[in-house]
């Protein structure tokens, strides 16, 4: 039997992809302000597929690691901000992780959980 290694198949939708796609449809509705967004729908959907349907897995991989790096920030502070009643958020005095904790406690002493430093916070 011959096998197929998995470097021929197609890279699919990863989240850079999805976020063109997504931009695309954005656009399309802009598309009624000024004729320049239906422009800039049509060069992101054509993006967003060629990305799902390149066969290069390593550069279509490298370029949405490199998107979900610089994107971090945000789509963390996004899911900070969901679960805002149920978490407080705390930063580390001695290395700037965040440290979560339930709301509501009064002064409570906080443990990072990268360097271990102890801080008090109040909730």
């Amino acid at each position: 039997m011959n096998k197929q290694s998995n470097q021929s198949h197609a890279n699919g939708i990863d989240s850079l992809s999805l976020t063109l796609i997504l931009a695309a449809v954005v656009f399309l509705l802009l598309g009624k302000l000024a004729v320049f967004f239906f422009f800039l729908a049509a060069l992101c959907l054509s993006l967003g597929i060629w990305r799902g349907a390149s066969r290069n897995l390593a550069a279509r991989q490298a370029e949405n690691y490199k998107f979900m790096h610089i994107t971090g920030d945000m789509r963390e502070g996004c899911e900070r901000w969901r679960f805002r009643s149920q978490h407080c958020y705390f930063t580390c005095e001695n290395c700037g992780a965040k440290v979560a904790t339930t709301p509501d406690l009064g002064d409570v002493t906080l443990v990072c959980p990268h360097c271990g430093h102890q801080f008090t916070a109040h909730t």
